[in-house]
């Protein structure tokens, strides 16, 4: 039966019994599909998955210290959990951790399916290379022979010989070779592979995962590598480097702050010294008491309140000022600032919170991008607006400040003209006192600063804390399931295809259900191909399938042309030799014989005319070709069959 009909519709029990009729061609396709499955499978090696969670201490929510520093001292480093993500999967970090663990230099043995890596299980070490960058992407294949020498195998039978300590030459290149005791000799060759270490931290970095538990400074990171030892060492080392990195731009900002803060201390130190001096030298050249007197104190001490909210004034605008030039300089276009929120006030402080929030954040970001990243310029877009801000910002703090200072003077006025009154040696050395004690608080507060900055330093603690060590949770790769199941997928589906494809392409009539679909006429019966070259005529009392097959015909044949009157005459044709005309006008004549009917069999194939052997195994001298022509009357090219009493 054909797939499909003159519709174009396809036929699935068509092709299922075509399938069943091929069945033992699936069971070999279903073999060859799992034999090469389980033969890719031992080409495979085995992944391992290793996992741990960490602890990111976050530094977003933590206050703005309340120092009174100048421009240019950056403020203490704040992270930000997304940056740490990155910053974790970043190959300059990666590649920190490839040369922590050397394992640009890997160890493989090759055996009989795979090449397996020894990692801290090989029987030699490399001990010493010089100019290894020249042999990065090459490999040494060595071939272990006794526990004093060793052989580099260059090509088929050629092999050097070396021992193990001992520097050699090779390509130009000096190695050398140790011969790690704890571990046994192997008989198999050992392949020693140098990879650039950037190709190995990208590798690495792809492979990491990095995921954030919500509502958390958790991370889970999650590694896969044939070798799960490595693969923890791996994760282990990446804590290990992310901290030191860590501990190292913290200790970078309060250095900076420190030595800052040194040079105030010095040179306020040097102030006061002087105005110490000064109030020495007033005292002897006019000798001087060592106070004052009781009307001339209290008049100073309105005037010293006054004059300490007039220097207060005088060092915020300062600050702004040394603020508002170190933002226009274009060298500091992306350094962090910092100055007091008493100084800034509330609103500035925050924007200058911001602005190093979003600093740090560049900084980081270009750990594992460049500056042409969209993130990145975004930053700067930010960072461009918020700068603005702050310049505006400063100039509105100017301007209170300029106002504060102009009631204060105003303020103070009737005081000083009372003070006029006070004799002059004394009112210089009262403004000599202020001075200096003026200076000294912020003398005071500067080595208050420094103690601060100086614990801080001290106290540095690592950024990341590991929760739960990464531990090798089994295999997850290749798939044995996965693999036998894509091969009984294949082993079914391609035997189908083939069958589905030939029966599209078949356009020969199978049965009689093919002759349905394209035509009404009626079919009298069907007959089964018949192999066997014996008994091809259907003899008396034959019951075989094939005799029942040509009774059914004659009995169906004998319905249809009940209705015919005189003799009865059919033809049998076909468009191609060997399709069964003379095999099916025997049997029928046959079977018609035997059901009484008087029956003679024309053969009408003047090329190959094989009826007359098929039925008594030898060609007749005459036939119709010779009456047609009037050599030989009728009666004498009609012969009985023999086993037949009325077939002709």
């Amino acid at each position: 039966m054909n797939a499909y009909t003159n519709s174009d519709k396809f036929n699935f029990e068509a092709v299922f019994k075509k399938c069943l009729n091929n069945w033992y061609w699936f069971a070999l396709s279903l073999f060859i599909a799992i034999a090469t499955a389980n033969f890719m499978l031992r080409f495979k090696n085995t992944i391992y998955q290793v996992s741990g969670t960490i602890l990111i201490e976050d530094e977003t929510n933590k206050p703005v210290p309340e120092q009174a520093l100048l421009p240019g001292t950056p403020l203490v480093s704040r992270n930000t959990l997304e940056n740490e993500l990155q910053l974790l999967k970043s190959r300059t970090l990666m590649e920190r951790v490839v040369d922590s663990l050397g394992i640009d230099v890997t160890y493989h043995v090759e055996r009989k399916f795979k090449v397996v890596e020894l990692y801290k299980q090989s029987p030699i070490k490399l001990t010493y290379v010089d100019r290894i960058q020249d042999f990065y992407g090459k490999s040494l294949r060595i071939k272990p022979i006794d526990d004093a020498t060793f052989g580099v195998i260059r090509n088929e039978g050629d092999t050097l010989q070396y021992n193990y300590n001992v520097p050699f030459l090779y390509e130009g290149i000096t190695f050398s070779f140790d011969r790690v005791r704890e571990v046994p000799l192997t008989k198999e060759n050992i392949l020693v592979r140098f990879s650039y270490p950037r190709h190995v931290a990208a590798y690495y970095s792809d492979k990491l995962a990095v995921r954030k538990r919500s509502m958390s400074n958790i991370l889970d990171i999650t590694l896969r590598d044939p070798v799960p030892d490595k693969a923890i060492d791996i994760v282990n080392t990446l804590v290990k480097v992310y901290n030191k990195i860590s501990l190292e731009q913290k200790k970078m900002a309060a250095s900076s702050s420190l030595e800052f803060i040194e040079k105030r201390l010095e040179t306020v130190t040097n102030e006061l010294f002087q105005i110490e001096s000064q109030e020495e030298n007033f005292r002897i050249s006019n000798v001087l008491p060592s106070s004052t007197s009781a009307s001339a104190e209290r008049f100073m001490d309105r005037i010293n309140t006054t004059d300490e909210a007039l220097v207060e004034i005088r060092f915020q605008r300062n600050s702004l000022t040394n603020l508002e030039s170190f933002l226009r300089q274009p060298a500091n276009k992306y350094e962090s600032i910092s100055i007091s929120p008493s100084v800034a006030g509330e609103a500035l402080s925050s924007l200058i919170a911001s602005y190093n929030d979003l600093l740090i954040q560049r900084e980081r970001l270009l750990l594992s991008s460049t500056a042409s990243h969209p993130q990145v310029q975004n930053l700067e877009k930010r960072l461009e607006s918020l700068k603005s801000d702050i310049l505006n910002g400063i100039q509105v703090a100017k301007v209170e400040l300029e106002e504060r200072q102009k009631e204060i003077l105003a303020d103070v006025a009737p005081i000083k003209e009372q003070v006029q009154q006070i004799p002059r040696s004394e009112r210089i050395l009262d403004q000599i006192d202020r001075r200096g004690q003026v200076k000294e608080e912020v003398y005071l507060y500067l080595q208050k600063l420094w103690e601060e900055k100086a614990i801080e330093l001290a106290t540095q603690v690592e950024s990341a804390r590991v929760l739960d060590a990464p531990i090798n949770n089994g295999p997850v790769a290749p798939s044995a399931l996965h693999f036998y199941l894509v091969a009984f997928v294949l082993g079914l589906g391609i035997p189908t295809g083939v069958v589905a494809v030939r029966e599209r392409l078949n356009d020969s009539v199978q049965d009689k259900a093919d002759i349905r679909a394209i035509t009404d006429m009626p079919i009298l019966g069907e007959v089964a191909y018949h192999r066997s070259s014996r008994n091809k005529v259907v003899m008396k009392n034959n019951k075989s399938v094939l005799a029942e097959m040509f009774r059914l015909v004659r009995t169906n044949l004998q319905f249809f042309s009940a209705n015919v009157r005189g003799k009865e005459t059919l033809m049998v044709t076909s468009y191609l030799s060997g399709e069964g005309k003379t095999f099916v006008s025997a049997n029928l004549g046959a079977s018609l014989a035997l059901a009484g009917k008087k029956v003679v069999l024309l053969e009408f194939d003047l090329r190959k005319p094989k009826l007359s052997k098929f039925l008594s195994g030898s060609f007749s001298k005459k036939g119709i070709t010779n009456y047609v022509v009037g050599e030989t009357e009728i009666e004498d090219i009609i012969y009985p069959v023999e086993g037949f009493d009325s077939l002709f």
